[in-house]
């Protein structure tokens, strides 16, 4: 078996470690939770069939999203913790291959993520026996949710071959795979649409191949809603082609990991000029490598073998030195060393005067010191990049949302052009999960490195301390956060009190992901145990509501409401004449929600902080 040694190593270390049985837990528990809050205890036989779509439509759901959203919170770690914990050398000694290593890996940590989706199998098989599927209906979407997450595994194990930090690498991870979601969606709907105008005669089952062929979720979505959509044709192709991509990303990153190690591109590093110039503190003399010889001292092969000391000089001890030497035979002392001056260092180059200016910048004497002097969200060369990445996709949104406003506000028509407005919900997960990383790097840092006492030691209180720390992270992300400001701005104008509902829900998400990062970021401590601690926990307010009203739950207008995700499309919807909008209960119940939950979190990291100090 490929690299057997270090699977039946990671192997017997996940089967030691507490979060594997703790995820396990607390997956089965979400899961059947949510599911005996869709199963008929009344035991009416008309309601079997019903629940038993929605037990099938629970374990469909939260399936793919676990298979699309938290594989990579596992799997990205694997090999970038290997270099933060600087045991990825010993790998690289061991007769183990760069394949071998990123395949071993990629086997353990998708054992763990088997057992994992596996365990929802009994809510499926729970929906059998109610009468709501058919048996291949189950074993098709069981099929998509495995090929869906071995995508994500061999994405996330790419990007954790590429980054040094694991927090980064699952970053980098759930917004690529986000973005590829969304790309592709667009990109299959105006291909489908081109490709329908050019070839008519295909019939409609060529322009659903097409579709599903370039987006493979919507095959996996439509199948569980519909299978008569779906032919044999577009499922093998769905997954043949993410099965194929998956075996692209493992070559790329054995490739990445081979170049990382290998000896021909690490080049030695010249030593400065300035410290090879450098001029000593004290210049001596030159010297030859041959000393000359004091006068009267004669070298000890050229000196004549010793003579007898005459009896009068041996009687006169008074004229012997202590060691028995007569003075006339003693050499004269050697004169003094005198010392040369050193020269004075060359003037410091122009470079070297502005970088210590820049140094010696001051703090302002009214502010908040922690926002003016936190690095830790400047300085992240993978953080950087990962905004970069958010802002140039949120950036191209926003020139399509300013030009199809421009377009229906000056040219008489644009019938329809609000539903690029949709794509506020990309942009919505990119700010969730931005402001996930960096909440959770917040506090945690602080305590590992034993930092936070010496912070709460200058005086300043933990609410000042926490202000500073999500001021600088806003001041990270404010790329994104401009961009995404400027489309809401555009969507105000165009809906209305609408879009004023959406700017609120939009401020209210970061308030409550803020939060909730920032609390998970003192309670695990480590970035990468807080990140998915707070999608846990973020999965448990919005998502357990909406997964637990079925098609015959009473209040399931409002369960399924209260998430910003389904509030922003129901608004949306709502303007563009589509949908009647959101339940007024749900748009309250989840404002006083976050006004409640937002300050308590926060309250609750400052008095643990404290709390920590004291004790």
């Amino acid at each position: 078996m490929i690299g057997r040694p270090l699977i039946v190593c990671e192997l017997l270390n996940l089967s030691r470690a507490p979060r594997t049985y703790a995820l396990r837990f607390l997956w089965v528990f979400v899961l059947a939770s949510v599911a005996a809050l869709a199963w008929p205890w009344g035991g009416r036989p008309q309601d079997f069939h019903l629940r038993g779509v929605a037990l099938f439509h629970i374990f469909f759901w939260a399936e793919l999203v676990a298979a699309t959203w938290l594989v990579p919170a596992i799997v990205a770690p694997a090999i970038s913790v290997e270099r933060e914990r600087h045991t990825l050398d010993l790998l690289a000694v061991s007769p183990l291959t760069e394949f071998e290593i990123v395949f071993g890996k990629l086997v353990a940590n998708s054992a763990l993520i088997g057992s994992i989706l596996l365990a929802g199998l009994p809510i499926a098989f729970a929906s059998l026996l109610l009468g709501g599927v058919e048996p291949m209906r189950i074993a098709t979407a069981t099929v998509s949710i495995l090929v869906c997450a071995v995508f994500s595994a061999c994405l996330s194990i790419l990007m954790s071959a590429s980054c040094e930090r694991s927090g980064i690498a699952t970053s980098i991870a759930l917004v690529l795979i986000t973005t590829l979601i969304v790309v592709t969606l667009f990109a299959g709907l105006i291909a489908t649409i081109f490709y329908a105008a050019a070839i008519r005669a295909a019939g409609p089952w060529a322009s659903m191949t097409v579709f599903f062929g370039i987006c493979p979720w919507s095959c996996y979505v439509a199948d569980a809603v519909d299978p008569s959509d779906v032919t044999w044709l577009n499922r093998g192709l769905a997954w043949g082609i993410q099965l194929g991509v998956s075996a692209f990303c493992l070559l790329i990153a054995t490739w990445v990991l081979r170049s990382s190690r290998s000896p021909k591109s690490r080049k030695a590093l010249p030593a400065p000029p300035a410290a090879l110039s450098r001029p000593s503190l004290l210049a001596f003399p030159p010297t030859s490598s041959v000393l000359p010889m004091p006068p009267g001292v004669v070298a000890m092969e050229n000196r004549p073998p010793a003579q007898p000391v005459p009896m009068a000089i041996a009687a006169a001890p008074a004229i012997l030195p202590p060691d028995g030497i007569p003075m006339a035979m003693m050499p004269p002392p050697a004169p003094p060393r005198t010392f040369v001056p050193a020269e004075l260092p060359l003037p410091p180059s122009e470079a070297w005067v502005k970088y210590r200016k820049s140094m010696k910048s001051h703090l302002p004497v009214k502010g908040n010191p922690i926002f003016w002097k936190e690095t830790t969200f400047s300085v992240n060369l993978g953080r950087q990049v990962l905004v970069g990445l958010s802002a140039v996709a949120c950036g191209v949104i926003v020139l399509l949302a300013v030009a199809f406003w421009l377009i229906r506000k000056f040219g008489g028509g644009g019938a329809g052009l609000g539903d690029v407005h949709y794509t506020l919900l990309f942009e919505l997960g990119v700010l969730v999960i931005l402001v996930t990383g960096a909440g959770a790097s917040t506090i945690g840092p602080e305590r590992l490195q034993g930092t936070l006492p010496l912070l709460l030691g200058t005086g300043a209180s933990a609410l000042s301390i926490l202000r500073g720390k999500l001021l600088a992270a806003a001041r990270g992300l404010w790329p994104v956060l401009a961009l995404v400001a400027v489309h809401l701005l555009v969507v105000v104008v165009s809906f209305g009190w609408a879009g004023v509902w959406i700017f609120g829900v939009f401020v209210l998400t970061v308030a409550l992901v803020a939060s909730v990062s920032t609390a998970a970021s003192m309670v695990a401590g480590l970035p990468r145990r807080a990140t998915p601690l707070t999608f846990v926990a973020l999965f448990a307010l919005w998502g357990v509501p909406a997964i637990a009203a079925g098609p015959a739950t009473p209040l399931r207008s409002v369960l399924s409401a209260v998430n910003p995700f389904s509030l922003v499309a129901l608004f949306v919807g709502q303007a563009n004449g589509a949908t009647s909008g959101p339940d007024p209960v749900a748009v309250y119940l989840f404002a006083v929600a976050c006004a409640i939950l937002a300050p308590a979190l926060i309250g609750f990291v400052a008095l643990g902080m404290e709390r920590r100090i004291r004790a």
